[in-house]
């Protein structure tokens, strides 16, 4: 939207804040993007080309903005105007567009009334009838955005988000070692007031008062605690790229310098110093001169029952943690070696080319074709989603019964598929059949999931199969039953979802290989889709690591 630049804070090295996301066909670049493509960040009025999904478009550039921090919410390199899509699309007047987000800058106090004022049926009108006639309940409701990357697991969110859990986990772990060694320079310092004694004892005899001595232990203990804090902060700043790498993150120079970061580090620094000296400096000094200097301090502190809890409460804390790392790898490990109802081993998902025109669906067909031709290659299968996708099309979806009067309906996951899917997946028909695979049959056919089935209230698969249903505006008959799968990680229940054909919505292209050779294989696959996709730019990645990436936080957490 054009008012982007006036709600955030996005410094515009070339171009006008108010107007450059005025006019239709514009976009808005990072300095970054404008180096790598223009040599330069003078780059207004040249002109890009976006391929999209289903064209081709020409943008001129009318600003150039400093690059976005790695940890900000809105990460972009570029900002095309939402004029472009008025035009043709209705986007500001159709409530199915589910592509944007919508940010309200609000003053301080207010969120909670302002809540109440955005119910869904008051915005939504006449359709929020008709999609809760098919199942399909709307919410409107407001996210602080420094609470999102923590706290929220919405569909389509901007990125995958953080585990506030985990961090919590984290800073609690922080604490007990902080703990640990705080008690451990504490029964140090404590273990040495034998070697000390005789200090104390003439010190004192020359007229040493107590607090001349607690002021002695304090300053001792602050000596150490800065130096112990100088080295953290070298060490810190010497293993910066290793533990970047450990946590997948990158943490600015400007985020550890927030006043609110500085303030708790100092507060930890003097609380930790006030902590660890304050005990073994209130036992140094209170020894008299003559037991001190008789050497009559050994009995005495053998005896400090406050020195063996704090060893107690040592030992404790390390068992802690090495149960919580155990536990830990053991949840991980568990999560990798559940059955997921699928098997993703071996694939190659391969990006679809764009734009999606009319002879892309042929090119599709030779692509197939061609690597099934070579031994490497076990299956070749189109889809509009593949196990791992953050992204889902959710549609309402409404049993057709006694001329069409909706008896049952559900909201449900849709993919477009096409009937090598289940087969080249290993996922099982429960009930009834798969696809046609002759091409141009089953065209008004559709598969339920066993969580589909069952929400929709049927007693059993096979009281599902011939049942009529609507949806995207069509009316498809149930042919089959399928087995549960996770289309994401075990941390969430398995969906319901809907299978259909639907060629023209194929994004990706996934490859099963034969075992071994896997370089040659990628490289198979390429030649292949370079001489096919002429225009096309070959995108791939494996989909074992593309589903695992779901478990990142928690495989950090775990190294962590």
């Amino acid at each position: 939207d054009g008012s982007l630049f006036g709600l955030f804070t996005i410094p515009l090295l070339q171009g006008d804040a108010e107007t450059a996301l005025q006019a239709p066909n514009s976009v808005v670049i990072s300095a970054s993007v404008a180096r790598k493509y223009f040599g330069t960040v003078n780059c207004i009025g040249k002109a890009v080309e976006l391929n999209n999904w289903y064209r081709q478009r020409e943008y001129t550039v009318s600003g150039v903005f400093l690059d976005i921090p790695e940890h900000s919410h809105l990460k972009s390199s570029l900002f095309f105007s939402l004029s472009t899509l008025t035009q043709t699309h209705g986007v500001l007047s159709e409530w199915g567009w589910r592509d944007f987000y919508t940010y309200l800058l609000l003053r301080e106090g207010t969120a909670e009334a302002f809540q109440d004022k955005i119910a869904a049926e008051d915005y939504l009108g006449k359709q929020y009838g008709r999609y809760r006639e098919l199942g399909v309940r709307h919410e409107l409701f407001l996210q602080p955005i420094t609470d999102i990357h923590l706290t929220s697991r919405l569909n389509l969110e901007v990125e995958p988000n953080g585990n506030g859990r985990s961090v919590r986990y984290l800073l609690l772990i922080g604490l007990f070692i902080l703990l640990m060694a705080w008690v451990n320079y504490i029964n140090l310092t404590t273990a040495r007031a034998v070697n000390r004694a005789k200090e104390v004892g003439i010190r004192k005899a020359v007229g040493a008062g107590r607090g001349s001595l607690l002021r002695q232990f304090m300053a001792e203990s602050l000596f150490m605690n800065s130096l112990a804090f100088g080295l953290a902060a070298g060490l810190t700043a010497t293993v910066q790229p290793w533990f970047y790498q450990l946590v997948g993150k990158v943490v600015p120079l400007q985020v550890l310098q927030r006043p609110e970061l500085l303030g708790v580090t100092s507060v930890m620094f003097f609380l930790g110093m006030v902590l660890s000296s304050a005990y073994p400096a209130f036992v140094l000094s209170a020894y008299t001169p003559l037991d001190a200097l008789k050497e009559k301090v050994k009995e005495a502190a053998g005896e400090l029952s406050l020195r063996k809890a704090l060893i107690v409460f040592q030992f404790t804390l390390s068992v802690l943690l090495a149960v919580a790392t155990v536990v830990v790898y053991h949840q991980l490990e568990y999560m990798r070696s559940q059955d997921l109802g699928m098997n993703i081993s071996q694939t190659l998902a391969v990006q679809a080319p764009t734009p999606h025109d009319s002879l892309a669906l042929s090119r599709y067909r030779t692509f197939k074709n061609r690597l099934m031709q070579h031994p490497e290659v076990i299956g070749v299968t189109g889809s509009h989603l593949v196990p791992g996708d953050n992204y889902l099309w959710t549609v309402g979806i409404r049993r057709l019964q006694d001329g069409g009067n909706g008896v049952a309906h559900q909201t449900a996951f849709l993919n477009a598929v096409e009937p090598s899917f289940l087969p080249d997946y290993e996922m099982d028909i429960l009930a009834g059949r798969n696809f046609h695979p002759e091409e141009g049959l089953d065209q008004d056919a559709m598969i339920l999931s066993e969580t589909a089935c069952r929400q929709l209230g049927f007693p059993g698969y096979e009281k599902a199969l011939g049942q009529q249903f609507a949806l995207v505006g069509d009316t498809f008959n149930v042919i089959g039953v399928m087995s549960d799968y996770h289309q994401w990680g075990l941390q969430e229940a398995t969906g319901a979802y809907v299978f259909i054909q639907r060629p023209d919505e194929f994004r990706r292209y996934a490859v099963k290989l034969s075992g071994g050779g896997t370089e040659q294989s990628v490289a198979l696959v390429q030649e292949i889709y370079n001489d096919i996709f002429e225009d096309g730019v070959f995108e791939y990645f494996f989909l074992d690591r593309h589903f695992n990436e779901q478990y990142r936080a928690d495989e950090q957490f775990g190294q962590s």
